[in-house]
Protein backbone atom coordinates (compact mmCIF):
# COMPACT_ATOMS: atom_id res chain seq x y z
CA UNK A 1 0.00 0.00 0.00
CA UNK A 2 2.88 2.36 0.75
CA UNK A 3 4.25 1.86 -2.74
CA UNK A 4 0.91 2.81 -4.26
CA UNK A 5 0.75 5.98 -2.18
CA UNK A 6 4.29 7.00 -3.13
CA UNK A 7 3.71 6.40 -6.85
CA UNK A 8 0.43 8.32 -6.83
CA UNK A 9 2.03 11.22 -4.95
CA UNK A 10 4.84 11.38 -7.50
CA UNK A 11 2.39 11.29 -10.41
CA UNK A 12 0.13 13.91 -8.83
CA UNK A 13 3.03 16.23 -8.04
CA UNK A 14 4.31 15.94 -11.61
CA UNK A 15 0.85 16.57 -13.05
CA UNK A 16 0.19 19.63 -10.92
CA UNK A 17 3.66 21.09 -11.44
CA UNK A 18 3.33 20.69 -15.21
CA UNK A 19 -0.14 22.26 -15.33
CA UNK A 20 0.16 24.97 -12.65
CA UNK A 21 1.20 27.73 -15.03
CA UNK A 22 -1.46 26.78 -17.55
CA UNK A 23 -4.15 26.71 -14.87
CA UNK A 24 -3.36 30.24 -13.73
CA UNK A 25 -3.96 31.49 -17.28
CA UNK A 26 -6.91 29.20 -17.98
CA UNK A 27 -10.51 30.33 -18.19
CA UNK A 28 -12.98 29.52 -15.45
CA UNK A 29 -14.58 26.75 -17.52
CA UNK A 30 -11.22 25.06 -18.14
CA UNK A 31 -10.38 25.26 -14.44
CA UNK A 32 -13.71 23.68 -13.50
CA UNK A 33 -13.23 20.83 -16.00
CA UNK A 34 -9.64 20.27 -14.80
CA UNK A 35 -10.80 20.23 -11.17
CA UNK A 36 -13.60 17.76 -11.95
CA UNK A 37 -11.18 15.45 -13.77
CA UNK A 38 -8.69 15.72 -10.90
CA UNK A 39 -11.39 14.90 -8.34
CA UNK A 40 -12.48 11.87 -10.37
CA UNK A 41 -8.86 10.74 -10.60
CA UNK A 42 -8.51 11.27 -6.84
CA UNK A 43 -11.55 9.10 -6.17
CA UNK A 44 -10.14 6.34 -8.38
CA UNK A 45 -6.75 6.71 -6.68
CA UNK A 46 -8.46 6.23 -3.32
CA UNK A 47 -10.11 3.06 -4.60
CA UNK A 48 -6.77 1.86 -5.96
CA UNK A 49 -4.81 2.55 -2.77
CA UNK A 50 -7.27 1.04 -0.33
CA UNK A 51 -8.63 -1.71 -2.58
CA UNK A 52 -12.24 -0.72 -2.05
CA UNK A 53 -14.92 -2.34 -4.18
CA UNK A 54 -17.03 0.78 -4.51
CA UNK A 55 -18.82 2.23 -7.52
CA UNK A 56 -16.30 2.99 -10.27
CA UNK A 57 -16.33 3.99 -13.92
CA UNK A 58 -16.74 0.40 -15.13
CA UNK A 59 -19.97 0.19 -13.16
CA UNK A 60 -21.11 3.47 -14.70
CA UNK A 61 -20.35 2.24 -18.22
CA UNK A 62 -22.13 -1.06 -17.53
CA UNK A 63 -25.15 0.85 -16.26
CA UNK A 64 -25.30 3.04 -19.37
CA UNK A 65 -24.36 0.57 -22.12
CA UNK A 66 -25.49 -2.82 -20.81
CA UNK A 67 -29.08 -2.73 -22.08
CA UNK A 68 -28.22 -1.43 -25.58
CA UNK A 69 -25.41 -3.97 -25.90
CA UNK A 70 -27.76 -6.84 -24.99
CA UNK A 71 -30.29 -5.60 -27.55
CA UNK A 72 -27.61 -5.51 -30.26
CA UNK A 73 -26.47 -9.04 -29.39
CA UNK A 74 -30.04 -10.32 -29.43
CA UNK A 75 -30.59 -8.65 -32.82
CA UNK A 76 -27.46 -10.24 -34.29
CA UNK A 77 -28.17 -13.75 -33.03
CA UNK A 78 -29.08 -16.17 -35.75
CA UNK A 79 -32.58 -17.56 -35.53
CA UNK A 80 -32.65 -21.16 -34.38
Amino acid sequence: MLERIIILLIITAQLLSADFGKLQKASRRETIVYTAATLAAGYLAFLFIFGKDWFNFNDLLNLVFSAPAHKIVEYLKAPS
